[in-house]
């Protein structure tokens, strides 16, 4: 198994809000990961909250913890990750933590856990059948604009005005869809799966060329079109994407971001 992860500013951002990384921990039997963070544009910092979630997240994974879930649990993580920031209190605010947390973690080949506290999608490429690979995404959306955030877990003023809102739904290629009020995300285990990736909803910013909304759903189809698997193939696909998106006069107005596991064996 191989993971990687890039991530681009939005043409509308002065500052990339995004933040993604993935990597193998150094266990005996190690987990393969894949990390993303969207911090919120009317918070302050939130570039700082984002990196400070993934990273807090990941040396979690490291240590090793008993449970996968545990190690990517939102209110666990946003806890750790305030203490971090709490350190720095006096040039870094607590709505710094704004930010969503997307993971996708794989301890055996053909299987992933993916995880969502914020809004984003999913997306999980099956063995081909019949010549053709099936994919599956799964897209999380706040409808009221206001993403169920890892460190609203611990803050029940916010867990309450959030409840008091619409709630968040996902749905899947499938047709499935699942409504919660609660600030708890989105889980899912996938089996029989070639790669696994966890997205930003920048994927559902771009404007084509008569400054149309291009579906999510399109945007990581063509995102997930891996030539191969080698090295930095996220960063590879997401700079092709880019390049092909340009010429065609599609612009993405949030920042992007991405993270993915090769799930087949070494060498594949």
């Amino acid at each position: 198994m191989h993971a990687d992860a890039s991530y681009v500013m939005g043409q509308g951002h002065r500052v990339c809000q995004d933040y993604a990384r993935a990597g193998r921990t150094p266990q005996e039997h190690p987990l393969v990961y894949g990390l993303v963070s969207d911090g919120c544009s009317s918070s302050p910092d939130t570039d700082v909250g984002a990196r400070l979630l993934v990273l807090t997240a990941e040396r979690m994974l490291w240590e090793g913890a008993p449970d996968r879930r545990i190690a990517i649990d939102p209110a666990v993580v946003a806890a750790r990750a305030e203490v971090q920031r709490a350190a720095f209190a006096t040039v870094i605010p607590p709505d710094v933590l704004d930010a969503t947390l997307l993971a996708v973690v794989a301890a055996r080949e053909g299987s992933a856990h993916l995880s969502c506290c914020g809004d984003g999608m999913f997306a999980v490429r099956g063995p081909a059948v019949d010549g053709e690979a099936a994919l599956r995404t799964w897209s999380i959306e706040a409808p009221d604009g206001y993403p169920r955030y890892p460190n609203y877990c611990n803050n029940a003023v916010r867990q309450l005005r959030v409840q008091a809102g619409a709630e968040w739904v996902a749905r899947g290629s499938d047709g499935s869809e699942f409504h919660t009020a609660q600030v708890r995300g989105f889980d899912r285990y996938v089996a029989r799966a070639e790669v696994a990736a966890v997205f930003s909803d920048g994927v559902r910013s771009f404007l084509d060329a008569d400054r149309q909304l291009v579906p999510g759903e399109q945007v990581v189809a063509e995102l997930m079109a891996f030539r191969g698997y080698a090295g930095a193939f996220v960063q590879r696909r997401l700079h092709a994407f880019l390049r092909a998106a340009g010429k065609r006069g599609w612009r993405h107005e949030d920042d992007v971001a991405m993270a993915a596991i090769y799930l087949g064996s070494e060498g594949a």
